[in-house]
C-alpha cells in the first residue's frame, strides 16, 4: 500500500481548498453553503465561504439602493414632468438618475476591488482580512439572506434565459403578416452625442422588454403573428394595414403631434403622411410612446381608424411605458377581436 507524506496531504488539502474557495466566489457559495460535509473541518474555505457571500449581499445592497433612488427620483420629478409638461424638469431628472449611477459605479467598482484582491487570496492560499466585510462575513442571518437571494435570483435567471431564447427567436422572424406589432425607432436611446443618433438596440433586447406583449400576442395568436421590427415607414404601413394590436416605441418629432422613426437620417412621421385607405379594417388597439403625439390625436384617428388608442399631449416617461407594457398590454391583446 502506498503512504502519503505530510507534505503531499497538505498539498492535496490546499489544492482542494482553494478549488472550493474560487467555486464560492465564482457564484457556487449557495451550494456550498448546503454542503458543508465537503469542507467541515477547512477554516480556509469558510473564510472565503462567509467572504463571498458577504459580497454578494454588499452587492444586493447596491441594487437595492438603486431601485430605491430611481423611484424616489422618478416620485420627485414625474409630476412636473407629467403634469406641467416642461423639459428643465425632465433634464432634472435625467440629471438626478446620472448622478446616483454614477456614485452606485464608484461604490461597485471598489466593491469589485476587494472581491478581485480576496480571490486572490484564495487562489495563493491566503486569508486577507478587509475590516468591512470581516465584520459582515461573522453575521450569519446575514450570510443566510445572501444565501436565499442567491437562490432566487438563480430561478429568476434560468427564467430570464428562457426569456432571453425566446425573444431571440422572436427577433428573428419577419412575418408577412401579423397581428401583434411593436415597431421601435432607430437612434434615440443613450443620449450622448453621437451615439444617440446612431445606436439601436438588438431586436432581442426590444423583445425581451416588451416580453409580456410577446407572451399574450402568442398566446392569443400563434407564435408566427407576432412581430417586433425597426420602425420604417414600410414596416409602420405593414403593421397599420395588418396589425389588431400595434405598439410603437418612439420619441415624439420635431413637430408637435409627429412621431420620430430614425435619427439617422431623421425621418419625421405624421398624420399628413399615412396615405388615404393604408391601416386595415382590423386594426383596433394603437399605442403612440412618442411625447406630444397626442397632440393630434384626432388627426392620427381619422388617418389610421383604430378602435382604441393612447397617446400623450405632453412628455412621456420610459418608465410609465413599460409599467403599461408589464401590467396591462396582455389584457387589451386578449380583449382583440
Amino acid at each position: 500500500m502506498r503512504s502519503i507524506s505530510n507534505s503531499q496531504e497538505v498539498e492535496l488539502l490546499s489544492l482542494k481548498s482553494r478549488a472550493l474557495s474560487i467555486a464560492a466566489y465564482l457564484g457556487f457559495a449557495p451550494f456550498l453553503w448546503y454542503f458543508e460535509s465537503a469542507y467541515e473541518d477547512d477554516g480556509f474555505v469558510k473564510h472565503h465561504l462567509s467572504y463571498s457571500l458577504a459580497f454578494g449581499i454588499l452587492g444586493l445592497c447596491l441594487l437595492g439602493i438603486q431601485a430605491v433612488a430611481w423611484a424616489a427620483i422618478y416620485r420627485a420629478f414625474a409630476g412636473e414632468i407629467i403634469v406641467d409638461n416642461q423639459i428643465d424638469p425632465a433634464n432634472r431628472f435625467s440629471s438626478s438618475l446620472n448622478t446616483v449611477d454614477g456614485i452606485l459605479v464608484v461604490l461597485s467598482l471598489i466593491l469589485g476591488m476587494m472581491n478581485g484582491i480576496s480571490i486572490l487570496g484564495a487562489f495563493s492560499g491566503r486569508e486577507w482580512r478587509i475590516p468591512v466585510i470581516e465584520s459582515l462575513a461573522k453575521v450569519k442571518p446575514v450570510l443566510q439572506v445572501a444565501v436565499t437571494a442567491s437562490l432566487v435570483l438563480y430561478v429568476l435567471s434560468a427564467a430570464g434565459l428562457g426569456a432571453v431564447i425566446h425573444s431571440i427567436q422572436v427577433a428573428n422572424q419577419n412575418p408577412e403578416r401579423a397581428d401583434v406589432y411593436v415597431l421601435y425607432t432607430q437612434g434615440g436611446y443613450i443620449p450622448s452625442p453621437g451615439l444617440y443618433e446612431t445606436f439601436t438596440p438588438p431586436g432581442w433586447m426590444v423583445s425581451l422588454a416588451f416580453y409580456p406583449v410577446v407572451l399574450a400576442g402568442t398566446d392569443k395568436f400563434g407564435s408566427d403573428h407576432v412581430a417586433v421590427l425597426p420602425l420604417s415607414v414600410e414596416n409602420f404601413r405593414r403593421a397599420v394595414q395588418n396589425g389588431k394590436f400595434v405598439f410603437i416605441a418612439s420619441h415624439g418629432g420635431q413637430t408637435p403631434g409627429s412621431l420620430t422613426f430614425s435619427f439617422n437620417p431623421y425621418v419625421e412621421y405624421k398624420p399628413e403622411n399615412v396615405p388615404s385607405g393604408l391601416a386595415g379594417r382590423q386594426l383596433q388597439f394603437i399605442y403612440f410612446a412618442g411625447c406630444d403625439a397626442g397632440r393630434r390625436e384626432s388627426a392620427w384617428q381619422r388617418a389610421l381608424g383604430f378602435d382604441q388608442g393612447i397617446m400623450f399631449d405632453r412628455i412621456s416617461l420610459v418608465g410609465e411605458h413599460l409599467v403599461w407594457v408589464w401590467t396591462k398590454s396582455p389584457s387589451v391583446i386578449y380583449g382583440l377581436q
